[in-house]
């Protein structure tokens, strides 16, 4: 009822549920749910869920996952490298907004949570972009850490800290 009442918000609520059957069944065929084995969805008359069994590969929730990992307490040669390593993948995992076309017009409910969900996803990846581009200017790779803060810059032209990174790896590599 809840997500057929996000989606449809104007629609009485059998008649959200009626039309909710039909893009479930499209994304079920999509995803090859039926034949999955154990499936994607969790589907019963009053529950739609993500099974979290299945096999799936979700970037979202990796670059999540690689984010959370970053700071676990290792040795400190061991933890520079597996936190460089982590930052790479996630910044790879990494490709546009959070849903990025992808809009409910008449659902301002489900707007906001996109709204926020992009947010939070973006600072997470300036975050990692800043922190990846320090480890590599402190290792002297400016190459790499220029690829970072240039990367940084044009995610989010308005952050003067990326600018003020850019300008330093840029010197230090004895550019003017």
């Amino acid at each position: 009822e809840k997500l057929a009442g996000l989606l449809w918000p104007e629609w009485p609520d059998r008649d959200a549920l009626s039309n909710l059957r039909y893009p479930l069944s499209s994304l079920r065929s999509a995803i090859a749910d039926r034949d999955a084995d154990p499936p994607f969805l969790l589907i019963a008359r009053d529950t739609l869920q993500f099974n979290t069994a299945s096999d799936h590969s979700l970037d979202v929730a990796d670059f999540g996952l690689r984010i959370s990992d970053i700071g676990s307490p290792t040795g400190e040669a061991e933890s520079g490298q597996s936190e460089i390593a982590n930052l790479e993948t996630a910044i790879a995992l990494y490709q546009g907004s959070f849903l990025e076309g992808f809009s409910v017009g008449d659902s301002p409910a489900f707007e906001e949570w996109a709204l926020l969900t992009r947010e939070q996803i973006a600072r997470q990846m300036s975050s990692a972009l800043h922190r990846l581009a320090t480890a590599y200017e402190q290792r002297g790779q400016y190459e790499q850490a220029q690829s970072c803060a240039w990367r940084q810059v044009e995610l989010e032209p308005w952050d003067e800290g990326a600018h003020q990174q850019l300008m330093r790896v840029l010197a230090l590599s004895g550019q003017r």
